[in-house]
């Protein structure tokens, strides 16, 4: 598309700047006209530029992988609750990116989960046996692979067990044994 080419275009001359040591890599003109393109330009551009919060929020509202901010972002904006609410509010994804400590705070992720957070993975264990949570992430967002870690009690669930193999055969090893060996689900095999 024309937007993946301009943004392909400001990488290719951010990472020319960088090969050639650029005075323009501090300028932050220059900065804010990158991170407007895409969050990625933290790769490239003067470090000192990760704890502009100008730059930070700029950078939230890219064009491309705004998601992935708080990735290169200061610490100090990693670890800060009302900075990553605000980021979870531009992408639920950078709650990925952010202290792993808000994990664990249940409607951080929920904001998160209904602003687009789709990476659900062993550091949300913790949500192993929330029904509302195993709700969300697999029938209302369609995230199959949290499957692997809810607790046992949800995999005795017949529907969930044919909607999760509808979707994708290779959750089969993750079953209740007693599906393991059931006509219906071998047939959907």
């Amino acid at each position: 598309t024309d937007n993946t080419k301009g943004i392909n275009g400001t990488m290719n001359a951010l990472w020319y700047l960088r090969d050639i040591k650029s005075k323009y890599l501090n300028d932050k003109e220059i900065a804010q006209l990158a991170l407007k393109r895409t969050s990625q330009a933290f790769e490239v551009i003067n470090k000192k530029f990760r704890k502009d919060e100008d730059l930070i929020l700029v950078s939230l509202k890219s064009d491309y992988n705004p998601h992935h901010t708080l990735e290169y972002a200061d610490q100090k904006f990693r670890n800060n609750k009302k900075f990553v609410e605000k980021a979870i509010s531009y992408h639920g994804e950078s709650l990925t990116f952010a202290n792993k400590k808000f994990i664990k705070d249940r409607n951080l992720v929920f904001k998160a989960l209904n602003n687009g957070l789709f990476t659900i993975d062993d550091k949300f264990k913790t949500y192993s046996k929330d029904e509302e949570f195993i709700k969300k992430v697999i029938y209302e967002n369609e995230n199959y692979d949290f499957y692997k870690y809810i607790d046992n009690k949800f995999k005795k669930d017949f529907d969930l067990t044919k909607k999760i193999l509808k979707n994708d055969y290779r959750y089969f090893k993750y079953f209740n044994k007693k599906y393991k060996d059931n006509d219906e689900i071998i047939f959907l095999l």
